[in-house]
């Protein structure tokens, strides 16, 4: 188990990490990327090629941004909402990898 505090700590310190190095506003300087459904990922006695689909950074974007927008009263769909995420902090980590 882990506490939603300590996620939100995490969370918190990343992106003031993120920020320090690549600033307010962040280039992602991609756009399509290589995801595998939640399902599947997490099921290790399946065979995962068939989950493996395309990401978008842009449609990750503005899913975020509708997100953020919406109203408090509106429904929630977490794997939605986290999926788009995951593809951003994916390529922030990606974007951070040493280069050969």
């Amino acid at each position: 188990m882990i506490a939603l505090g300590e996620l939100r700590a995490a969370f918190g310190l990343l992106l003031d990490e993120v920020e320090r190095r690549f600033g307010a506003t962040i280039g992602l300087t991609a756009d399509n990327y290589w995801e595998i459904g939640a399902a599947a990922a997490f099921d290790l006695d399946a065979d995962p090629r068939g989950a493996i689909t395309i990401g978008q950074l842009t449609d990750d974007i503005a899913s975020v941004r509708q997100f953020v927008s919406r109203s408090p009263e509106d429904f929630v769909t977490i794997w939605h909402e986290a999926s788009h995420l995951t593809g951003i902090l994916r390529r922030l980590g990606a974007m951070d990898l040493p280069r050969p």
